[in-house]
Formats: structure tokens, C-alpha cells, sequence
């Protein structure tokens, strides 16, 4: 963030796909692996009951940029949107 101010001289920085992709951006202790930060999300959107195929929708944004990275995370994505429930994205 400062970086950008300082470089462009704008007043404020909006991050919208990079915030998605790992909401530890905003953390003050810095950011979380992607893979640890949706075991998180999932545990916290159960929890207050969020929709699951909102939450099905988030995790898999937040590993859009991993699993074309990863091969270990190549079918996860498929796996993810098989699921009906919380109990089956755990």
C-alpha cells in the first residue's frame, strides 16, 4: 500500500481480486499460505452459517491462482464443487 501511494501519489489503494484470492492480505502478522487460509475461511463461513455454495464459490477463487500453479491442487477445484455440504469440504 505504501508503496503504491508513494509511487503513483494517490490518495488510496482498492484491492478487490487480490483480497479474494487471500484475505490475509489484510492480516497485520502477514500473509497466511492460500491453502491454510481456506481451511480458515471454511471453519469461520460454518460457523456463521454462510451459504455453502458461496462458500464453494470463495474457496475456489482463492485457489484459481494455486492449482495452475500446483499440481497437487489440479483436481481440487473439480473436488470442491462437488461438494453438497459443509461436512463434505472438509
Amino acid at each position: 500500500f505504501e508503496r503504491a501511494v508513494l509511487e503513483t501519489n494517490v490518495d488510496g489503494v482498492m484491492t478487490a481480486r487480490g483480497a479474494l484470492a487471500n484475505p490475509s492480505i489484510f492480516s497485520p502478522k502477514g500473509m497466511m499460505d492460500v491453502c491454510d487460509m481456506v481451511k480458515v475461511y471454511v471453519e469461520k463461513a460454518h460457523k456463521y452459517n454462510n451459504n455453502v455454495q458461496n462458500t464453494k464459490y470463495v474457496v475456489q477463487r482463492m485457489l484459481a491462482g494455486v492449482s495452475r500453479k500446483e499440481k497437487e491442487h489440479k483436481g481440487l477445484i473439480d473436488v470442491i464443487q462437488g461438494c453438497k455440504n459443509y461436512e463434505s469440504l472438509y
